[in-house]
């Protein structure tokens, strides 16, 4: 009986323990998932600026060409820079929310792809 009473102690501090483990571990990926997010909008908005910074670039390009009498090829380079503008509006625009269902669709696709080749995606 005695047995039987240490086996059931120490399966209740071996429960809490593991339970304080998957709390720690939650935590951490808590934490790492928030660093990601805070990277991945950092350099979305790096690649916004670029993006917007080198439509300047052709736009000018465009405007050298309006003055060289080349109006089709000015057409174009116009019509790539605004392409480009509208480009890095959307990157701004895009919020978290969005980012988080589009990371969780490329999760499920993955999961998918990886169950259709026969891989254990745990």
């Amino acid at each position: 009986m005695e047995n039987q009473q240490s086996e059931t102690a120490a399966g209740v501090s071996d429960g809490g323990a593991i339970n304080k483990v998957k709390s720690e571990a939650a935590a951490v990926a808590q934490d790492v998932k928030r660093q990601g997010q805070e990277q991945f909008e950092a350099r979305k908005q790096t690649a916004a600026n670029q993006t917007e910074k080198l439509a300047g670039v052709v736009d000018r390009i465009s405007e050298e060409l309006k003055d060289q009498n080349q109006e089709s090829l000015a057409d174009y380079a116009g019509q790539l820079a605004g392409s480009m503008k509208d480009f890095a509006e959307s990157l701004r625009q895009r919020n978290q929310q969005s980012d988080a269902f589009l990371n969780g669709e490329c999760s499920r696709w993955h999961s998918a792809f990886e169950v259709s080749e026969g891989i254990d995606p745990a």
